[in-house]
C-alpha cells in the first residue's frame, strides 16, 4: 500500500507531488541539496526534505531514486535535464520506474496495477522544474497526481467526512410501502436494493422532512409525500468511542471528550455517525441528549444529559452563562497581544448558503446575534502561538469568526483563513468546562479533555 511520497523539492512537478501528499495525508520526505537549493532559491522549510552533502542536484536525485520502492517520472514532453537523468538512475539501479507524459497524459489503471505489482510503499516522483513551462508544470502535475494518488488518501477529510448525495421525489399517486425500493430504483438507477439498506442503516431516509426509518412507514406511502434520500457517496471510517472517552458519570451528567471528525449529534445523512447516538447505543440509554455541540472537526469535553431533570438543569446553565467553558486553538499568526477580546453580531451569509458561513458586524443585520469572546496568548514559536478561548456567548463557528477577524485564523481553517496554517483539521479543542450539578452532594465540578495526537501543540 503506498503510504509515502518522496521528492527532491525543486520547483514544478518535485513540488506539486510534496503538496499532493500533503493535502491527501500521506507520509512526505526525500533529498534536497545541501543549503535546501532549488531554482527560485531556498526550498521553504514546510517541505520536510533532508540535505544531501552536496549542493549537486544530481546527488539528491540518485538518493530519491535510491530510497524509494519505485519512480514515477512526469515529463513534459520528450525528457531532458534532470529528468532524463532520474530515468538514468533509475534504470541503472534497476528500480521500479513508471513514465507519464504529462503533455498526453495519464493512466490511473495502469499505475495502480504497476504500484500493486511492485509492492511500492514509498513512491520517488520527479519531472520537470517550472521554468520549463511557467504557470503549467506545477498545475498540470498536481492535477495528474491527485487523480493517480486517489486510490491512497489518508487525510482524515477524506476518511471520515466523505461527500453524501441528495435525491428527491413529490410521489405522484399513493403506492404499497412494499414497492418503496423498486420505485426509487426505477427513478434513481444508484438507489439499489443494498444503497437503500445503507440509507435505512444510516437514517438518511425522510417522508415530508421526518426521518423514518422504514419499519415505521405506513402501509401505503400517500399521493403528494415529499420523499428525500440522504446516502453517502463512499462509507465513512468508524471512529471508536469507549470507557476511554468519558471524563464524567454523576448526578445524570455525562461529559465525554469527543474524537475530531465525529459529529456531536445526528446529520441529515446520517444518525449512526454521530457520539449522541453512538453513547445511546453503547450505554443503553436512548435519553441521552447532548446539552451544546462542538463543531465536526472540533475535539474535547462535550456535555451529555441522562435523564429530562438534568436535561434541564445544564440547559439552564447555559442559557444564564453560568457554565464555563475554556477552548484550546493552534493560529498563525501569533497574536500581539497578551489578552484581548473579541465581540460583536455574527451574522450568517446567505449569499454563501448552503455552506454555512458568518460574518462579525458591528451593528446587527437580519438575525445577526451577539457574540463575546475573551483570548489569551498562552506560547508562541515560529509558526504561530497557542490561544486559549473563554467564550461569553455560545454561537456558531464564534471562536473561529473572532480569530479570523482579528487575523489570526485558527490552523486548518480554511473557511475563515484561506491563508491558514496547514493542518490535518481545524485545530480547535475543547479544554475545559465547569458545571454544577445538583442533590446533596452538589456543587461546582471542573472537567478536563488532554489535547489528541493530532493538535499541533503539546500542551
Amino acid at each position: 500500500m503506498l503510504t509515502r511520497i518522496l521528492s527532491g523539492g525543486q520547483t514544478g512537478v518535485d513540488r506539486a507531488a510534496l503538496d499532493v501528499a500533503r493535502d491527501f495525508g500521506l507520509a512526505r520526505g526525500g533529498w534536497c541539496p545541501k543549503g535546501r537549493k532549488a531554482e527560485d532559491g531556498k526550498i521553504d522549510a514546510v517541505y520536510p526534505l533532508e540535505e544531501t552533502p552536496s549542493a549537486d542536484y544530481a546527488q539528491r536525485t540518485e538518493w530519491n531514486v535510491r530510497d524509494a520502492d519505485g519512480t514515477l517520472v512526469l515529463s513534459w514532453g520528450k525528457p531532458d535535464g534532470g529528468t532524463a537523468l532520474t530515468l538514468e538512475i533509475a534504470r541503472r539501479l534497476e528500480k521500479p520506474l513508471l513514465h507519464f507524459d504529462l503533455t498526453v497524459g495519464i493512466d490511473p489503471r495502469r499505475f495502480e496495477a504497476w504500484v500493486d505489482e511492485e509492492g511500492i510503499a514509498a513512491l520517488n516522483v520527479a519531472g520537470p522544474r517550472e521554468s520549463r513551462e511557467p504557470g503549467k508544470i506545477h498545475a498540470t502535475a498536481s492535477g495528474a497526481l491527485r487523480t493517480l494518488l486517489a486510490p491512497y488518501r489518508r487525510d482524515p477529510a477524506h476518511l471520515y467526512d466523505p461527500p453524501f448525495h441528495r435525491d428527491a421525489w413529490q410521489v405522484e399517486a399513493a403506492f404499497p410501502k412494499r414497492d418503496l425500493v423498486a420505485r426509487l430504483g426505477e427513478r434513481f438507477p444508484a438507489l439499489t436494493k443494498e444503497a437503500m439498506e445503507r440509507v435505512f442503516w444510516h437514517g438518511g431516509f425522510y417522508v415530508n422532512q421526518k426521518r423514518m426509518s422504514f419499519g415505521k412507514l405506513p402501509a401505503d406511502v400517500a399521493s403528494g409525500s415529499k420523499i428525500e434520500v440522504f446516502r453517502f457517496l463512499r462509507e465513512p471510517e468508524e471512529i471508536s468511542v469507549d470507557e476511554r472517552h468519558v471524563l464524567w458519570d454523576e448526578s445524570g451528567v455525562l461529559a465525554v471528550d469527543k474524537p475530531a471528525w465525529l459529529p456531536t449529534q445526528a446529520t441529515r445523512v446520517s444518525e449512526r455517525f454521530s457520539l449522541e447516538e453512538t453513547l445511546r447505543r453503547w450505554l443503553k440509554n436512548p435519553k441521552i441528549s447532548a446539552a451544546h455541540r462542538l463543531d465536526r472537526q472540533t475535539s474535547g469535553v462535550v456535555l451529555f444529559s441522562k435523564t429530562p431533570e438534568a436535561h434541564a438543569a445544564l440547559t439552564k446553565q447555559f442559557e444564564d452563562r453560568s457554565l464555563r467553558k475554556s477552548y484550546l486553538a493552534v493560529v498563525a499568526p501569533a497574536p500581539k497581544e497578551a489578552e484581548w477580546t473579541a465581540s460583536g453580531y455574527l451574522c450568517r451569509d446567505l449569499k454563501r448558503s448552503p455552506q454555512i458561513f458568518y460574518r462579525l458586524r458591528r451593528k446587527k443585520t437580519g438575525r445577526g446575534r451577539w457574540s463575546e469572546t475573551h483570548f489569551f496568548r498562552l506560547a508562541t514559536r515560529e509558526d504561530g502561538a497557542l490561544v486559549a478561548a473563554e467564550p461569553v456567548t455560545g454561537r456558531t463557528h464564534q471562536i473561529r469568526v473572532h480569530l479570523a477577524h482579528g487575523g489570526t485564523p485558527v490552523a486548518g481553517d480554511f473557511l475563515y483563513g484561506k491563508n491558514a496554517l496547514a493542518a490535518p483539521r481545524i485545530q480547535l479543542h475543547s479544554h475545559r468546562i465547569a458545571f454544577r450539578v445538583e442533590g446533596p452532594m452538589g456543587g461546582e465540578r471542573s472537567v478536563t479533555a488532554s489535547v489528541p495526537a493530532d493538535f499541533l501543540w503539546r500542551v
